[in-house]
């Protein structure tokens, strides 16, 4: 059976943020690390140290979030700042669908091709979430 992927009511699935971020500052910090295998028992991370021939196993701390993951690091106005995430990532998917390059894209939403590279780089806040709608409807 294969295994179950947890999603968020909005249908986005969950992963393993926690235990990545968790590896990358071992390994910034000059340990080895790996992710176990899910079906371990207990513990999440495989680390070692350059010093310690044996490797340690490490639980980590993941905490479940709410739907809004703006929401869940207290930003303001978390709920517009999902909105406008959801709205140009559904911009990005028919920009990619339809091989625009950033020039063609510019041209379609009437702006120019570094503003089309903050879109797609999620650099939203210099747009309203009018404007984005707006670009989602221009290219429907």
């Amino acid at each position: 059976m294969p295994p179950q992927i947890k999603k968020r009511r909005s249908g986005i699935p969950t992963g393993n943020a926690g235990e990545y971020s968790a590896m990358g500052e071992l390994l910034r910090r000059g340990f080895d690390a790996q992710l176990a295998d899910r079906n371990a028992k207990g513990y999440d991370l495989l680390v070692g140290s350059p010093e310690e021939p044996k490797n340690m196993r490490r639980r980590t701390k993941v905490e479940e979030g709410s739907d809004n993951v703006f929401a869940d690091i207290g930003l303001p106005n978390p709920d517009e700042a999902l909105a406008k995430a959801d709205v140009a990532r559904e911009i990005n998917r028919i920009v990619s669908e339809r091989r625009l390059t950033q020039l063609e894209a510019g041209n379609l939403l009437g702006i120019g091709q570094p503003r089309v590279s903050q879109l797609k780089r999620g650099r939203l806040a210099d747009f309203s979430l009018e404007k984005l709608i707006g670009f989602a409807k221009a290219l429907r």
